[in-house]
C-alpha cells in the first residue's frame, strides 16, 4: 500500500534524524523520575554535571527535591563546563579552548531562562577558577592560567578597569596563579596557589588582599609598600583549595597535596586572621595519605570534609576532621580509588555524594556522620555538581 506524501515524508525525516543526529532521542530519555528529597533554606535541589572522559561535551541537569523531577538544562556544553550557584542565579561557564564564554539561568525554571551567552572579560582563553559578586553590575574573577584577577560587570560582559598587576609569589619558578576567592564586606581575599610550570608544589601559597579604592578602582592592598611588588601574607597550606567559617575574625585554609603534588608539597589546614594578618598552621593530612578528590566545610562549623587515599587501602574515604586538631569524626567509603564529586548542605546538615558503581553513577545523601539517608541512581554519568536553593 502507497503511505501518503505527509506520512512518508515524516517517515523520511525521522530516519535521517535518527541517522544523522543520533543525540537528539537521549534527550527525552534523561527526563526521569527520582525520589523526593527535603529541602532545606540552602538546598532546593542540585544541579548534575555530565561531562565526557575526553572533555569535549558537558550536558548539564537539574534535579529538583520538592518534585523529584531530573531534567534537562542545557545539552552538549563544549568542553568541561563550569557552575556555581550565586546571587540566587546558575552561572555557567564554558570552557572550550578559544570559547571562554557565560550565561546565567535560573534552574527551576529550566533552559528558558538562560541569559545571553557572553564572552568572559579579561578571559585570554583561560577559564576563571573562581569569581564572587561584589554587586549585580561588579564581579572579581580569578584567571588562574593566564594569573590575572579581572574586574567585570558580568550582565553587560564589559571589563572594569583596575590596577590588580604583578604580584610577588616569592618563589622565582612559580607564577602568580589565583585560585579561591573570599569576600569580607568591600575586600577580596585571593589564595595563590604555589605551583610552578610543571604544577609542582614549590613552597607555601599566600593571600593576596584587593580593595575598592576611594576613587573606585581596584588595587591590592600591600603588605609591604617598601618593595616594588605587592607582597602577599605567608601560608603553610601549598595549595589552599577551600575556604570556610569566615563569619568571624579568622578563616579556616584548607590546603590539598595530590599524588602529583610532588615531595614539596604541604597540605593541611592553616588558619588565618583577618585584624592582624596572621597565619597559624593547625595540622597536616594523616601521614601516608594524599588527597584524592575534593576538599571543603564539614557539615557542621569548625570541621572539614576531605577525600583521603592512604596508599595501603583500595578505596579512598570521605573524611570529616575538627579544623583545629584534625580528629576524625566520620568518614565513608567512596567505592573507588579516588571520591566522585561531593557538595555540602550547611544548613541541612548532610553531603551530597557520589558514587561510581559499574560505569553507573550512584547519588547519596549522608548525614553529618556521614551515614546514608538515602540513594538514587540518575542514570547519567555525574562529573560535578552544585547545590542550588531556589
Amino acid at each position: 500500500m502507497e503511505l501518503p506524501v505527509k506520512t512518508a515524508l515524516i517517515c523520511l525525516c525521522l530516519g535521517v534524524l535518527n541517522t544523522a543526529c543520533s543525540p537528539l532521542p537521549r534527550v527525552r530519555n534523561f527526563y526521569s523520575s527520582l525520589d523526593k528529597w527535603p529541602v532545606s533554606g540552602a538546598a532546593t535541589g542540585l544541579v548534575l554535571f555530565s561531562t565526557d572522559s575526553s572533555y569535549t561535551s558537558t550536558d548539564v541537569y537539574f534535579y529538583n527535591f520538592g518534585s523529584g523531577e531530573l531534567s534537562p538544562l542545557t545539552l552538549g556544553e563544549s568542553g568541561d563546563a563550569a557552575g556555581k550557584w550565586d546571587g540566587r542565579r546558575l552561572w555557567l561557564f564554558n570552557r572550550a579552548v578559544g570559547r571562554v564564554s557565560y550565561s546565567m539561568m535560573s534552574p527551576k525554571s529550566g533552559s528558558s531562562s538562560r541569559s545571553v551567552e557572553r564572552r568572559t572579560p579579561e578571559a585570554n582563553a583561560s577559564d576563571p577558577t573562581d569569581w564572587v559578586h561584589m554587586s549585580d553590575v561588579e564581579s572579581v574573577l580569578a584567571m588562574g592560567t593566564s594569573g590575572k584577577v579581572a574586574v567585570a560587570n558580568l550582565v553587560s560582559g564589559i571589563a572594569i578597569a583596575n590596577d590588580l598587576g604583578d604580584v610577588d609569589t616569592s618563589v622565582s619558578g612559580v607564577p602568580f596563579r589565583p585560585g579561591v576567592l573570599w569576600r569580607r564586606g568591600e575586600e577580596v581575599a585571593v589564595f595563590h596557589q604555589s605551583l610552578n610550570a610543571a604544577w609542582k608544589a614549590d613552597g607555601g601559597g599566600r593571600i593576596f588582599i584587593a580593595r575598592r579604592g576611594t576613587a573606585g578602582a581596584w588595587g591590592w592592598v600591600d603588605q609591604d609598600v617598601t618593595t616594588l611588588q605587592t607582597q602577599g601574607v605567608p601560608l603553610n597550606v601549598s595549595d589552599p583549595v577551600a575556604v570556610f567559617d569566615c563569619d568571624g575574625e579568622t578563616c579556616f585554609i584548607a590546603g590539598a597535596c595530590y599524588d602529583t603534588s610532588g615531595d614539596a608539597c604541604v597540605g593541611g589546614v592553616d588558619e588565618w586572621t583577618w585584624a592582624t594578618r596572621s597565619v597559624e598552621h593547625h595540622f597536616n593530612w594523616p601521614f601516608g595519605t594524599v588527597i584524592a578528590g575534593g576538599i571543603a566545610a564539614g557539615p557542621k562549623t569548625g570541621q572539614v570534609i576531605a577525600c583521603l587515599k592512604n596508599s595501603t587501602d583500595v578505596n579512598a574515604r570521605l573524611v570529616v576532621l575538627d579544623a583545629l586538631t584534625g580528629v576524625q569524626s566520620a568518614s565513608w567509603d567512596a567505592g573507588a580509588a579516588s571520591c566522585g564529586p561531593f557538595k555540602v548542605d550547611h544548613d541541612g546538615r548532610r553531603v551530597f555524594a557520589v558514587k561510581q558503581s559499574n560505569g553507573v553513577s550512584i547519588l547519596y545523601s549522608l548525614n553529618a556522620e556521614l551515614a546514608e539517608i538515602s540513594h538514587v541512581s540518575p542514570r547519567i554519568a555525574v562529573s560535578a555538581l552544585e547545590i542550588v536553593s531556589e
